[in-house]
Order: structure tokens, then sequence, then C-alpha cells
């Protein structure tokens, strides 16, 4: 894990970023081919410590996994404005998580099946009772 330069501003407490990761709607996943930059924003599961995310088998993204796996996952809430008498110190109150690693497609149909019932479950609670 990287040292943030706001350090005491980190987060380090594992069930409160699970809870964070576990609760928020949408993440940005990053790609690079080598030139430019590509992140989209996708609905996702936080489950067994992975990043799981379901889409099209074909497409830009899909194109740029294939030349280069290396991600870059990114989830963020606002909570507000801190406002402050001296402009320059006004901030913005907010969580974010930043995840790094390797895009894979799943193989295993159980652990696909597995991750689509944690996205049903997340998004259309109940829906399939």
């Amino acid at each position: 894990m990287e040292t943030m330069r706001y350090y005491k501003r980190e987060c380090t407490e594992q069930g409160k970023i699970n809870h964070f990761l576990n609760s928020a709607k949408i993440g940005f996943l990053g790609l690079t081919d080598g030139t430019i930059p590509y992140v989209i924003p996708l609905n996702f599961v936080w489950y067994k410590e992975h990043i799981y995310f379901h889409g099209a088998s074909e497409g830009k993204k899909i194109e740029i996994m294939k030349v280069n796996q290396n991600v870059c996952f990114t989830v963020s809430e606002e909570y507000g404005t801190i406002s402050n008498p001296v402009p320059a110190h006004i901030d913005t109150a907010y969580m974010s998580v930043i995840l790094t690693g390797k895009a894979e497609k799943l193989d295993d149909w159980d652990e696909a099946t597995q991750a689509m019932q944690e996205m049903l479950n997340k998004y259309v609670p109940a829906y399939f009772e």
C-alpha cells in the first residue's frame, strides 16, 4: 500500500474500507494501452477482497485489457464542503479508495456465478427471490 501525502487523513481501518466498498454504487476503471488513459464508470461488487464487474465481452475496455491487464480502480464519495474564512483553505470532505492490480476474465463458472449473485444482491436485492 502506498502512503498518502496527507497521511493523517488516511483511513487504514479495513472494516471501514470494506463497508465503503460494499456500499458504493459506482467505481471508475482506469486502463491504458500505452498511449491515452481510458477511464469508465462501472457497477461493481467488492467480494472476497476483489473487485468484480460485469460487462460486454467486446468493446474498447476489452481490447485494452487484451494489450495491458494493469488497471486502476477508484471509488469515491463526497461528503460536503469544508468552509474557511481563508479561500485557499476551503476543502472538500470525501472518502476514496484507489486499488491497482491486474484485470482477469473469470473462467471459473462457480466463481463467476457467485460474483454475479453478489452483484444482484447489491443492485437489485430480493429481485430474484
